[in-house]
């Protein structure tokens, strides 16, 4: 039977079955899918997911007029193909092998047009609501007619599906749903197949060009550059590292009813991923967010369903037609979130350890505060900040991979330049500096030692003054030299809110090697005497801080006074009344 004779032939069939039948049928679908696909952007979708199906690596779509045609290089349609198409609400995909259901999604193609033609290998033909009578009565959207005659040479090769659309509103819709900010260049980025995306605007004389370009690749991971063009102009281009596994379905998965309801449970095994965005250098950096971000693939993007991360997963997930959301609560989806998570452990977090340029900044990628969808939320996100906040992946000073319970985080370059390595030891003992260049959330932060801090309002923190007490019982008085040039000297010009409290701060070092304040100390001239009676009377400032000329303005500023002849002797008077 030659194609225009199956296609009759499906035709007389479907014309002599129970057309009320089919018609409620075909009516129901169509209402379904006009509740699943809620942007006029989405039967694009489904293009593009049979397309790859198709072993197609390339895809363009054109829109001109109140037309669309959208033409693939993969594989010509074949009789079940076609038969696919003119049945209701069935495919002949198995899940085993595709990403899409070619036949469902195709009829979310009436949606907008009553017309739409299919020009495959030797196939084609269309589906014509004005080519019948009564069409409210008719199933028209099952009941193909063949065209005897094409327009151009290249219809005759490859696919090409044209769409006239219903109302010339609809295409400046259409418009709107394909410019980046809907359809961007990550819609390439886990399809199997396509390597490029065409969007031409004939009526704006714009084209777009997105091309997928394989950079790198070792047993762990790939490199993919994903270039886009806007006519001759690059606009973007950006690298995404991506890592991937395949994982067997447990049992209990494959019998779980919604498994089975989706057709999944003939399924043996399924691959998840992960991609992470690199610069132009190769290092790892942030998702940015915004309208144009998407976290969820299922092969395709999942729009409306956000992650919460700071990364792009992608996997079978079960989601309604119009990919506008998952499916409800399952086994499959949930184990699909597991393996994402145990993929990051197993294999990503050795990888970036391993790496110079991604073991610095990786925890700050990986980890992401409450939000997105509970599926990740539950499977991915919380057993991965545990993971995170528990386990060694923290890089020290020295090199080595910590915990954050071993971890000190010591950003202020002023206290690192003060401290030696024999005043870590005694400060943190069995803990390590976190390396500065090593992000660390905050969240993280706050589970890991705090470095010695020192602020007017503050005052000295308790390491701080642990640190002062050390420097003390050890008489480093180069130490406080520093110490008041990094700190004391700050606050210089500061108002006299500010200088009043640093006066009841005890860090000023006394020549018996204790710590006072500014009220109480004095700086001792050095041709003055201090009588016997007196001794023990008062606290010098060390001598060697008064000879650092700079701390000496400051410590006058902060109102410790010279000692004078004449305050001793007003003293002695008061003595022997």
């Amino acid at each position: 039977m030659n194609p225009k004779e199956y296609i009759e032939n499906i035709r007389k069939r479907q014309l002599s079955s129970d057309k009320e039948f089919v018609l409620d049928s075909l009516t129901g679908a169509i209402d379904r899918l006009q509740k699943a696909f809620p942007r006029y952007e989405s039967f694009l979708m489904e293009f593009v997911q049979n397309a790859d199906d198709a072993k197609s690596t390339s895809l363009r779509i054109e829109i001109k007029g109140d037309v669309i045609r959208i033409y693939n290089d993969g594989k010509p349609f074949s009789e079940e193909d076609v038969k696919s198409i003119c049945k209701v609400g069935r495919s002949s995909k198995t899940p085993r092998d595709y990403i899409g259901y070619l036949g469902v999604g195709f009829k979310s193609v009436f949606l907008i047009s009553n017309c739409p033609e299919i020009h495959s290998g030797a196939y084609h033909f269309k589906f014509d609501k004005n080519a019948w009578d009564d069409p409210e009565h008719t199933p028209w959207q099952v009941i193909p007619i063949w065209i005897d005659e094409y327009n151009t040479e290249e219809l005759k090769k490859e696919t090409w599906f044209i769409l006239p659309l219903k109302t010339p509103e609809l295409i400046e819709k259409i418009k709107e749903e394909i410019k980046p900010e809907h359809m961007n260049n990550r819609m390439l980025l886990f399809l199997r197949n396509i390597e490029k995306i065409t969007i031409v605007d004939y009526d704006e004389s714009v084209e777009r060009r997105l091309v997928k370009s394989l950079l790198s690749k070792t047993s762990d991971y790939e490199i993919y550059q994903i270039r886009e063009h806007v006519n001759e102009e690059l606009v973007s281009k950006d690298r995404w590292l991506i890592f991937r596994r395949v994982c067997s379905v447990p049992l209990q998965v494959k019998e779980d009813y919604v498994t089975k309801e989706w057709e999944r449970d003939g399924v043996g095994q399924r691959e998840v991923l992960v991609a992470f965005r690199l610069d132009e250098e190769d290092n790892l950096t942030e998702e940015e967010k915004g309208t144009a971000h998407i976290g969820v693939f299922s092969f395709l993007p999942l729009k409306d369903i956000p992650s919460g991360l700071n990364f792009l997963i992608q996997a079978d997930f079960l989601t309604g037609p119009g990919r506008g959301e998952l499916a409800r609560e399952c086994l499959w989806n949930n184990w699909l979130a597991e393996e994402i998570y145990k993929l990051i452990i197993e294999v990503c977090i050795p990888v970036f350890i391993a790496n110079e340029k991604w073991r610095m900044n990786f925890v700050n990628i990986l980890y992401s505060s409450w939000g997105g969808h509970p599926l990740f939320e539950n499977n991915i996100k919380a057993p991965l900040r545990k993971y995170l906040e528990t386990e060694p992946c923290l890089i020290s000073s020295d090199g080595s991979i910590i915990r954050p319970s071993e971890a000190v985080k010591i950003s202020d370059s002023d206290i690192m330049e003060l401290l030696t390595e024999s005043d870590l030891r005694k400060l943190y003992p069995n803990k390590k500096v976190v390396h500065p260049d090593c992000q660390v959330p905050w969240e993280i932060e706050t589970q890991m030692d705090v470095e010695p801090r020192f602020n007017a309002n503050a005052g000295p923190s308790d390491k701080m003054e642990e640190l002062l007490n050390i420097k003390l019982q050890e008489k480093d008085v180069e130490f406080f030299i520093k110490f008041y040039h990094k700190y004391l000297l700050f606050y210089k010009n500061y108002s006299s809110s500010t200088i009043s409290k640093l006066k009841s701060y005890c860090i000023i070092l006394t020549e018996d090697f204790e710590l006072t304040n500014a009220n109480s100390a004095y700086i001792k001239p050095k041709d003055l005497t201090i009588p016997e009676k007196l001794r023990g009377t008062f606290k010098f400032v060390h001598q060697e801080i008064a000879s650092d000329s700079e701390i000496l303005e400051m410590l006058k500023i902060l109102g410790v006074n010279e000692l004078t002849s004449e305050h001793i002797q007003d003293l002695l008077k008061v003595a022997e009344i």
